[in-house]
């Protein structure tokens, strides 16, 4: 019997290496933007920003929101199937003040595709060398929220697998919501790491220390080295 080895540049892989979410870069785009300009109560611009940040004296509240309607080209994916690689993205950019310089500060930003998601993770900020830093948010159990609507929901949380909970939720008859936790921390690991990813990486590392957040470095440890397991293997 052939064997044929796993390919991709981001999971799923597969033989012919046309499962994977997110092709291989360079990734081009091209899109309409609309930015809406207004001001806010300086208190709530204030309290997105992370350590390290201060509000920008001069701009009393200043943000600016984008709507963008965009098309990703990467490997001609766009050609056979054109709404894989469309997307719309929301962003909230805020004045602040960084060591005395103006500088503009993302507090939320949201996608609508699965492969503009998998991307973010391949790009990951730690193989760039940066300290990853934003705005913690103390989000509901969604599952329980649907729940208490009258829609069919279910939670999963690491170890467990979310198999069931997404057969539970496609078998419904209705509007169902399936909600998996993930660790916010875990490193994406494509199936080919480079050196340059490696030493920034080790930047990374060493910076994450240096700026008193060195218990940070713990996070990713537990979920990629002392929490790693292999699940489920499903053939469709």
């Amino acid at each position: 019997m052939e064997i044929r080895m796993l390919h991709g540049y981001t999971y799923p892989l597969s033989p012919r290496c046309t499962a994977n979410l997110a092709p291989a870069p360079p990734w081009r785009y091209a899109g309409d933007t609309v930015g809406v300009e207004f001001w806010t109560d300086p208190a709530a611009a204030e309290a997105t920003l992370p350590d390290g940040l201060s509000p920008d004296p001069d701009s009393a509240g200043r943000a600016v929101t984008l709507f963008v309607d965009w098309q990703l080209s990467a490997g001609h994916e766009e050609y056979p199937d054109p709404v894989r690689s469309l997307y719309r993205e929301f962003m909230v950019l805020v004045d602040a003040r960084w060591r005395g310089r103006p500088v503009v500060w993302c507090p939320y930003i949201y996608v609508d595709n699965d492969l503009l998601m998998a991307r973010g993770w391949v790009q990951d900020l730690k193989a760039e060398g940066l300290v990853n830093f934003g705005t913690d948010l103390d989000n509901p159990n969604f599952a329980d929220v649907a729940t208490a609507l009258g829609i069919h929901g279910r939670g999963v949380e690491p170890p467990d697998e979310p198999v069931e909970a997404l057969r539970a939720a496609f078998d419904h008859r209705g509007p169902a919501l399936a909600e998996a936790m993930t660790a916010r921390q875990e490193l994406s690991v494509p199936p080919t790491i480079t050196f340059d990813q490696v030493k920034g990486f080790a930047l990374y590392a060493a910076r994450t220390v240096l700026s008193g957040r060195g218990d940070e470095l713990l996070d990713p440890a537990r979920t990629d080295v002392m929490r790693r397991h292999s699940s489920s293997v499903w053939r469709a």
